[in-house]
């Protein structure tokens, strides 16, 4: 994992309109508004900014306006790193900063990360994400379930995506830690729908292909949806972290959100 890659971005402007609930003992985001009819469940699996970061809330807002009960668990317990590091970190690359700016993005970045990564783990994100569908399926009666994961939560999804039971679908966008690329893909028994960045450095275009090419064979052995898409002039995090002020960056955001949608959409209704 790169730790510059995972902690680049910005933060939305938008005011999330959700609650905060308790879930199988987990804190848990719930998007506005809740629908009356619960069966359908999409739940986000984050980046490394955690459940509390407005853009991952806001992105849950518009599932939930789409009609589904869209839930983001708490996978950091408080150890994700402070929202406002991304502007230290874009201070690292940006034309035009000083050496106090890039000495204090440097030292940030290096106060939170290895922390971070000594606290947590995908192995402990699924265990989170399969005791609050657990729970949903029990109490909400949530019959159908798609997991939308980010970055950290990406690898989340590929790793949930290889068993049966946890979820119907797994839409992921830029995935990031410790993925083996293709072995991970070559274990997917779900549909899965990956979004990827043209400039991300744990993902570049070759590993692409691969991905394809390891996802296309499993759609042909067992009949599974999957689709990879390659998205141009973006970086990794585009999809939950990308500006909003930048109208490419944006626009391709929006594309993002809507073809995992309509991915989503698709592979429930079979």
């Amino acid at each position: 994992m790169s730790s510059i890659a995972c902690c680049s971005g910005s933060v939305d402007k938008g005011t999330p309109l959700g609650t905060i609930e308790t879930i199988a003992g987990h804190n848990v985001y719930i998007g506005s508004p809740v629908p009356a009819d619960q069966r359908n469940l999409v739940i986000i699996a984050t980046d490394v900014f955690g459940y509390t970061l407005p853009n991952v809330r806001l992105i849950a807002d518009k599932f939930a306006a789409k009609g589904y009960f869209c839930v983001v668990p708490d996978l950091f317990k408080g150890s994700e790193p402070p929202a406002d590091l991304m502007a230290d970190i874009e201070a690292l690359s940006a034309k035009g900063s000083g050496i106090r700016a890039k000495m204090t993005g440097v030292g940030r970045l290096m106060w939170h990360f290895p922390g971070f990564i000594l606290r947590n783990n995908d192995k402990m994100g699924m265990d989170i994400v399969e005791a609050v569908v657990a729970d949903l399926r029990a109490t909400r009666g949530v019959q159908k379930i798609a997991l939308q994961g980010y970055c950290w939560g990406g690898n989340i999804g590929i790793k949930l995506a290889q068993k049966d039971g946890v979820l119907d679908v797994a839409s992921v966008a830029h995935p990031g830690g410790n993925l083996a690329i293709p072995q991970d893909f070559d274990k997917v028994v779900k549909p899965i729908y990956v979004a990827l960045a043209e400039t991300d450095n744990q993902i570049n275009a070759s590993q692409c292909e691969l991905i394809k090419a390891s996802l296309e064979k499993r759609s042909k052995e067992l009949g599974i949806m999957q689709k990879v898409e390659w998205f141009l002039g973006v970086e990794h995090g585009f999809a939950v972290r990308g500006k909003e002020s930048d109208s490419h960056v944006n626009s391709q955001r929006e594309r993002a959100f809507e073809d995992a949608l309509a991915f989503i959409q698709k592979a429930l209704s079979l």
